[in-house]
């Protein structure tokens, strides 16, 4: 099984908090594929100021580059219109592999706001396990149990003795 990190996001711009979100997802995980997507027209956010997609997109692979296995993505630039997590997941999502989720908690604190139920992301083809950010909180989320979601790691002491 192919593990897939996944990490999407406005980036406006990449900062400190993405990138110690980034490496700690790497190093627990140790995804062989990790994807950096920046959104192309974020649903949940106002797009006034809002750095060019493109630009995003150099800075995060400017930001990202030290990180293991990163690969910067332009899934959701190419796709255009407003970026649904869930799309991009469903895109991304095959038999042979784990897919990994990372999101800052302003998006996944609007994920029910926009109609779309978080199960409907970490279900995605029954197969993903995800990482969920809430501010300075992290939390290893399996999705594949017959309780449902079951926090099975808590990454905060990591992040607290870097």
């Amino acid at each position: 099984m192919k593990r897939i990190g996944i990490y999407g996001g406005t980036f406006n711009p990449p900062h400190i908090g993405h990138i110690k979100a980034a490496e700690s997802m790497s190093r627990i995980i140790q995804p062989d594929t990790f994807l950096i997507i920046p959104d192309f027209l974020p649903p949940h956010k106002s797009f006034d100021g809002m750095v060019s997609a493109d630009d995003r997109l150099n800075m995060c692979k400017l930001a990202f580059s030290h990180v293991n296995n990163v690969h910067v993505s332009d899934i959701e630039i190419k796709r255009g219109g407003k970026s649904y997590t869930s799309c991009t997941l469903e895109e991304l999502s095959a038999d042979d592999r784990e897919l990994y989720f990372l999101c800052g908690s302003d998006m996944f604190l609007t994920l029910s706001d926009r109609g779309i139920e978080y199960d409907d992301i970490l279900y995605i083809n029954n197969s993903a396990v995800g990482i969920l950010v809430f501010d300075d909180y992290y939390f290893l989320i399996n999705t594949r149990t017959d309780i449902g979601i079951e926090i099975i790691y808590d990454i905060v002491d990591i992040l607290i003795r870097e």
